[in-house]
């Protein structure tokens, strides 16, 4: 009895300190609400937003990088806005102050001096450039319990369904929940996995991985029982059909004379063993059971079935490494090496600073937002939270072979494990500086372009180049040819080869298209598109 009674004694007292109503205060905000809606922020809205700053943008990324790929400053859009939820976290300044008209402060430092946390939302500035949908959108910063998503609401029917490219918004429709995958004219492409076509072949498929995973596991032990596990392993996978662009991989970095040390490659196929054993690859691993439905062949295109299975084999080969306790460099075949990538990762303050490191793709669709990783080329460190983001790409088999790429999948779970486990990704940027050119590069900043192939007073100096963004394997060849980057020998056949057989001393430079990256002009060749002929390179 006695100890309910202090129980309902306790809630007595708790509840007076929350009344339902007060007297007049004037330290009570809620006493304000009615009287000052003009000024900002409002009294109606002192408890959440006390006051404000602007200070300026690059200064702001400088200081506090959040991994994104920084856009270039525009006109209008110098400055980041700052807003305090109370007189405590105000810089000193503005205390000092409070009567001041100029918001602005210089100081990135000072303008968060008492900040002992802060959240940061990515907006896209206005353009004129492109479509008004950005003109007529609005943020609304709702008081309530905190949420580390954005909610969106859009002009759009019921349905949302896809609208294939047709303009959905409609202003007579009211505002509507909908997907953050869905674009700024309405358009909505994204879709869930079906259970028969995607899910249970998905989970088949893990299945088997996890129940070979043991067996793997003892026999790469086995076979890089003579490597040092505190220094990253270079991870490359290949099937039949992309042999050839690992041939040119391996005599590009032999014509440099970079080693290969501590490069393992997954074959997917008994071809691409032998073949990968008679250039002299260090480590070379295939796996019957692991690899039973990668097809042979090359895919036909991006993102068709063929192009979805490889994807797999990406997942596994990095997340057999990781749980070796090895970091790894995952890329592609079909890049070549100036340099030693590995000496960026083992020099710079991505290793220690970031949990991964992209290259950039350069894709700036909702899908990839804000990151834009490319899944070609990237560094991931060995930690615990690495190990729980590929151990859940590998649960996301059936998005993959809905989406016919992992990059999609990964994006998506990168950007849920940088809000939920704090993990840290990097995505550098592109264009001039950059240490790890690509496709974007060569398709879209043909100054860029032009500077890496020693054509101007300042010349590039990377690490790397990946020849990704090509709507088929086709064009990697020509695009290498037109670059001098082709050290293949004429004549070769998918078989097995030496360094020595199938290695040109010299690249030879071949034109190919007049309109494309080219170490010497190619204005006498034909357009790569014939129905929409661009300018000439040169």
């Amino acid at each position: 009895m006695e100890s309910s009674i202090r129980i309902r004694t306790t809630e007595k007292k708790s509840f007076r300190r929350f009344p339902s109503s007060c007297k007049p205060c004037p330290k009570c905000p809620s006493q304000d609400k009615g009287k000052d809606r003009s000024s900002f922020p409002p009294s109606t809205l002192r408890r959440v937003f006390y006051d404000y700053a602007t200070t300026p943008r690059d200064d702001f990324f400088q200081q506090f990088d959040i991994g994104v790929p920084k856009d270039a400053t525009v006109q209008d859009a110098e400055d980041v806005l700052i807003l305090y939820s109370s007189n405590r976290s105000l810089p000193t300044a503005l205390k000092r102050n409070k009567k001041t008209v100029n918001h602005h402060l210089e100081s990135v430092m000072e303008a968060t001096e008492n900040c002992q946390s802060m959240k940061v939302v990515l907006v896209e500035p206005t353009s004129f450039k492109r479509a008004n949908s950005e003109a007529t959108q609005c943020l609304a910063l709702v008081p309530q319990w905190a949420s580390p998503y954005i909610y969106k609401f859009m002009r759009l029917p019921d349905d949302g369904g896809d609208f294939r490219g047709k303009r959905s918004i409609d202003d007579a429709l009211p505002l509507r929940y909908v997907s953050r995958t869905h674009q700024e004219n309405g358009i909505h492409r994204a879709s869930v996995p079906s259970l028969q076509r995607h899910t249970l072949p998905s989970l088949k498929v893990l299945s088997e991985y996890v129940q070979e995973l043991p067996h793997a596991q003892e026999r790469l032990r086995s076979l890089l029982k003579n490597t040092d596990n505190r220094d990253p392993l270079i991870v490359m996978t290949c099937n039949k059909g992309q042999s050839e662009l690992l041939v040119n991989f391996v005599c590009s970095a032999l014509s440099r004379n970079l080693s290969m040390d501590r490069l393992i490659m997954f074959a997917t196929d008994e071809h691409t063993y032998h073949l990968c054993q008679s250039l002299q690859l260090p480590y070379c691993y295939h796996d019957p059971t692991l690899f039973s439905d990668i097809p042979q062949d090359a895919a036909e295109y991006f993102a068709d079935d063929t192009f979805a299975k490889v994807m797999k084999a990406k997942v596994y080969c990095v997340h057999l490494i990781l749980t070796l306790g090895y970091s790894v460099l995952f890329m592609d075949v079909d890049v070549i090496w100036y340099k030693h990538p590995l000496d960026y990762f083992r020099t710079s303050i991505e290793k220690s600073q970031w949990d991964l490191v992209f290259q950039n793709d350069g894709a700036r669709t909702l899908r990839y937002a804000p990151f834009s990783p490319n899944s070609g080329f990237y560094f991931v460190r060995h930690t615990s939270k690495t190990m729980f983001l590929f151990g859940e790409l590998l649960k996301m088999g059936d998005t993959i072979s809905l989406y016919h790429s992992h990059q999609h999948a990964l994006s998506q779970l990168v950007n849920e494990h940088v809000s939920w486990t704090g993990l840290r990704v990097k995505v550098l940027p592109t264009g001039f500086g950059n240490p790890f050119p690509g496709g974007f590069e060569f398709n879209r900043r043909y100054q860029y372009m032009k500077d890496l192939l020693g054509n101007a007073d300042t010349k590039e100096d990377p690490y790397i180049f990946h020849m990704c963004w090509t709507e088929s394997a086709e064009y990697k060849r020509p695009y290498f040819q037109q670059m001098g980057e082709w050290y293949v020998r004429d004549g070769y056949e998918s078989g097995s080869c030496s360094a020595i057989g199938c290695c040109e001393h010299e690249p030879k430079t071949i034109c190919h298209f007049r309109d494309m990256p080219s170490a010497i002009p190619c204005v006498d060749s034909p357009p790569v598109d014939e129905d929409d002929p661009g300018d000439s390179f040169w």
